[in-house]
């Protein structure tokens, strides 16, 4: 949610594995991705699986959090300063955040 909040499109996980029909998904509707989940051992597993799945199809980078942080621990300030200015052309990144509550999959 504070991912959205902070200017940019968003869609959790609601866990730590992306499915292959959310990877579907991924691929047929956005042309870039940026990560950004858990700072824990699952999150930083679920990052480089995610990179390697998604990256054979489509643009995509992650963004580390710090250890023990989750994406919705952030400040505002704190996911602009890591995904980039919300005005500039990142906008149309799509954010894919480790459980990030109260969004619907594929806004």
């Amino acid at each position: 949610m504070k991912v959205s909040q902070a200017g940019f499109a968003c869609v959790a996980l609601m866990g730590s594995s992306l499915s292959e029909t959310q990877e579907e998904l991924l691929v047929r509707n956005f042309k870039n991705a940026c990560l950004m989940l858990d700072g824990d051992e699952a999150g930083r597993r679920a990052t480089d699986d995610t990179l390697v799945r998604l990256g054979r199809r489509m643009w995509v980078r992650a963004v580390a959090t710090s250890d023990g942080m989750q994406p919705d621990m952030l400040t505002g300030e704190d996911i602009a300063a890591l995904l980039g200015n919300k005005n500039s052309r990142k906008t149309r990144e799509f954010i894919l955040g480790g459980r990030v509550l109260g969004l619907a999959p594929f806004l």
